[in-house]
Formats: structure tokens, sequence, C-alpha cells
């Protein structure tokens, strides 16, 4: 079992209950988030959304790469571009706003085509063990484009 904390801190601002915190854990950068811009908040902050759409995205690179370094996969470059979907949808009768889905694209070139089939299994065995996937409702969808 592993532990993650964080704090979070709101401090009184110019705007009366400005929608702006930071995050903080020991011995990590602080992060300052807001409400996304479209929904009341400020424009160049991460957003709740944003951060869960990272944290997917992370969790499956991450869990990816592991499972590649040790299959001796050979990849030249590797690239991400996740896009979350945010949708009213009803739950037990009420309206509710969720992360419907997370489109994660990964942009893969191998060092050679042989290796395509072997990339296409990692990817299999990366979703089947990506915790952050693993753990939410979201429909979490991956896309393969080699180059």
């Amino acid at each position: 079992m592993w532990e993650y904390e964080i704090q979070l801190n709101w401090e009184k601002q110019e705007i009366p209950f400005k929608r702006m915190v930071k995050i903080s854990s020991e011995g990590f950068p602080d992060i300052i988030a807001s409400t996304p811009e479209n929904r009341g908040g400020f424009a160049g902050y991460w957003s709740p959304e944003h951060l869960f759409v990272a944290s997917a995205s992370i969790c499956f690179a991450n869990t990816f790469l592991a499972i590649a370094k040790n299959s001796d996969l050979q990849i030249e470059k590797f690239r991400i571009k996740s896009t979350g979907i945010v949708d009213s949808v009803e739950i037990e009768g009420i309206s509710r706003t969720v992360v419907t889905e997370i489109h994660i694209k990964l942009s893969l070139q191998l060092t050679d085509s042989k290796f395509e089939k072997k990339a296409r299994r990692i990817i299999e065995k990366s979703e089947e063990n990506c915790i952050i996937k693993n753990s939410v409702k979201s429909k979490v969808i991956i896309e393969l484009v080699l180059e």
C-alpha cells in the first residue's frame, strides 16, 4: 500500500471567493489551479479537468514505457495528445456534469516496423495495468498512430 499526500490552500484574495487554489506536496513544485475559464475560472491555470486528463495520460505513458523497456521495444519517438470530454449525464435520475471520456492519442515511431505487433501487445498490457485508468469511471480510449 502507498499513500500520496497533498495540501491544498486557499487564501482571501482581491476577488472574494476567487476559485483559485495552491496545491503542494513536500518536495514538489507548487501548482496553482483554478476552475476552467469557461466555467467562471481564470485563463492560464490548470483546472481539475486538465489535471484529471493529465493524470490518466501520465499513468498510461509511464506504464507503457515501463513495459516497453522490459519488453525491449525499440522506440524512436513517443508522444501523447489527450482530450477529456466533459458532458452532462443522468445518474440515478439527477443530471451531473462528468468527464465522460478521455481520448489518449499515442503517436509512436518505432526503430523498425517489425516491432509493430509487439507495440500493440504492450499497449494492451499498459491499458490493463494503468492504475488511473483502472480507478476511474470515465471511458478511456487509447488510439495508436504509428509514424
